[in-house]
């Protein structure tokens, strides 16, 4: 079986494919997967806006009990970073082994892909704090926006390094920057693991690399959650297993029940999360690896199911992420992670101008912000997103052919 994918597929970008000698199968369930996890940070920030942004605002313990379902760590950003792992490993399998075009071209493709939508996001955050700023000078929230070792560390990616600068301007954007910096480990330190020692190996690295800090520095770094070189790793052993044509790997991809078992693990997983809620906050580096994990078995599950069983009724699962609607948010996803944060804050201090209860803010947050982001998003996508996605520069590429 020959594997077509964009080379540069990653957390953010569209559909991966996988093409046999009889027939051609689209991993939409990605993008369906990108989309539900982009849907639930936004809810989950909402939440944390309703919960934290004010003493005075009190939404009702129902509302709020359905809401916090959405704010359970960092599993959508866990479920991206091992997206990205596994949409980046499926070409160099194609490639037996190794990156097209080699690691600069690799970086480029990269950054073409990353930083342009990044940088635009960053300059309008950084408009929106200005416009707040000049319409509430009271708020003195966010003063340390427009410090110059802030925009500094912004402007080089290297903001999640430090506590000042992680979480200012736009904080979603601190795994933008974690994710950047794994981009680079992938050819440098994952990839040779990999050749030279196998999967296992590779994983086993990645996560003795990240939790280095942990346990070394005294948790130094543990803001930037550096063990998601690990959890990348497990999207490269989901590819493998996956895609590989080796028997032992064949036999691994066939007999291991991946369905059932990534059902175990979420169903667990999410549950204690949701019943210990302070838990995670100190356990972070426990948390993270199951999630990551039971996403490694899903994605092999999903993936086995396209790539062997074209005929016969499709997992429920595969259901929900191959949607139509779930595939179509994925396809800005990018955008939605980038951008909606700091509309955010600035519909909420808009919003607290005005007297309300708290049950007519929690429905404007959700009946307004929530779906005026969505729009929002997508108009960002279709000026500073689309334009760098690999479909949208090779159609450009041929055009100038």
């Amino acid at each position: 079986m020959s594997i077509v994918v964009p080379s540069d597929a990653s957390v953010v970008e569209t559909k991966a494919e996988v093409a046999s000698t009889t027939s051609r199968v689209q991993l939409a369930y990605l993008d369906g997967l990108r989309g539900i996890c982009a849907i639930y940070v936004v809810l989950g920030h909402i939440y944390v806006a309703l919960k934290f942004f004010s003493q005075d605002v009190a939404p009702p313990n129902i509302l709020m009990a359905f809401l916090s379902i959405f704010n359970v760590g960092q599993t959508a950003v866990d479920i991206f970073i091992v997206l990205s792992g596994y949409c980046l490993m499926i070409p160099v399998i194609r490639s037996n082994g190794t990156m097209r075009g080699g690691i600069l071209q690799y970086l480029r493709r990269r950054a073409t892909r990353i930083l342009p939508p990044y940088y635009a996001a960053l300059v309008i955050s950084l408009l929106l704090i200005a416009l707040r700023q000049a319409l509430i000078p009271e708020d003195p929230s966010q003063s340390n926006d427009f410090r110059l070792d802030v925009l500094l560390t912004h402007l080089f990616v290297v903001h999640n390094w430090s506590e000042i600068s992680i979480h200012a301007i736009d904080p979603p954007m601190w795994s933008v920057a974690t994710e950047w910096q794994i981009y680079f480990l992938f050819p440098l330190f994952l990839l040779p693991i990999w050749r030279r020692f196998g999967t296992l190996a590779s994983i086993a690295a990645g996560f003795a690399l990240g939790f280095a800090p942990h346990f070394l520095l005294n948790g130094y770094l543990d803001a930037s959650f550096p063990w998601f070189v690990g959890l990348f790793a497990l999207g490269m052993a989901a590819a493998h297993i996956n895609f590989s044509e080796h028997p032992q790997i064949i036999m691994l991809r066939q007999r291991v029940p991946w369905g059932p078992l990534a059902l175990v693990l979420w169903v667990l997983t999410i549950g204690f999360l949701a019943s210990h809620r302070g838990w995670y906050s100190t356990h972070q580096w426990i948390a993270d690896p199951i999630i990551g994990v039971a996403t490694m078995c899903l994605l092999i599950y999903c993936t086995r199911f396209l790539t062997t069983s074209q005929s016969g009724r499709a997992p429920v699962a595969f259901n929900i992420l191959n949607s139509g609607w779930a595939v179509a948010l994925g396809t800005f996803s990018y955008s939605i992670y980038l951008i909606h944060y700091p509309l955010m804050i600035l519909f909420w201090n808009v919003m607290m101008q005005f007297q309300m209860s708290s049950l007519a803010r929690a429905g404007m947050m959700l009946a307004i912000y929530f779906p005026l982001s969505l729009v929002a998003s997508y108009l960002f996508h279709l000026a500073f997103e689309r334009h760098f996605m690999p479909g949208h520069l090779h159609q450009k590429r041929s055009g100038a052919r």
